[in-house]
């Protein structure tokens, strides 16, 4: 009895699979990170990030970020951009949930990484990004001429976790 649930579990396994359609590709992801940041508050204060970044087909980029702040706000957010540099990358889109903060809700956020070593920026919200793009308009609203220069004068060294940027 036993040999046959298994096998019949396998069965709809195998079927499943080959339901699939044949010409689905995923989309490649491009840059992914979990980490912790410790601020500059002299009190050992955290803030938690997870994301991922994948690129479509036609070039655009869709993902999710999650970051846990300091105090133990949860904010989310759908990723629409995203710009590289070798190892350093912006990553930004639109807040869609601000715990305690419905207000935010839809507003463009951004922020920079590096991979090896690991670094991270702050989380820009709330912030004059221009007209563009908040991968555009990070480093003006960060008053940062470049990328390099955002990371080495505002970024954090990763204290657990890892940043890969593909």
């Amino acid at each position: 009895m036993r040999r046959l649930f298994l096998t019949c579990l396998l069965a709809v396994f195998v079927l499943a699979m080959a339901a699939s359609p044949i010409g689905a590709v995923s989309s490649p992801t491009v840059a992914t990170g979990t980490f912790t940041l410790r601020g500059d508050r002299g009190s050992g204060d955290v803030r938690t990030y997870a994301f991922t970044v994948q690129q479509s087909s036609d070039g655009t980029f869709r993902g999710q970020v999650q970051l846990r702040t300091f105090s133990g706000i949860l904010i989310r957010g759908d990723v629409t951009c995203f710009t590289q540099e070798g190892n350093q990358a912006i990553v930004g889109g639109t807040i869609t949930a601000f715990a305690g903060f419905p207000e935010f809700i839809g507003t463009p956020f951004g922020f920079a990484i590096q991979d090896n070593p690991d670094v991270s920026t702050f989380f820009y919200y709330d912030a004059d990004f221009g007209s563009g793009t908040p991968c555009a308009g990070l480093l003006g609203a960060a008053g940062e001429p470049d990328l390099g220069s955002l990371l080495e004068n505002q970024g954090v060294p990763i204290t657990t976790g890892n940043i890969l940027i593909h």
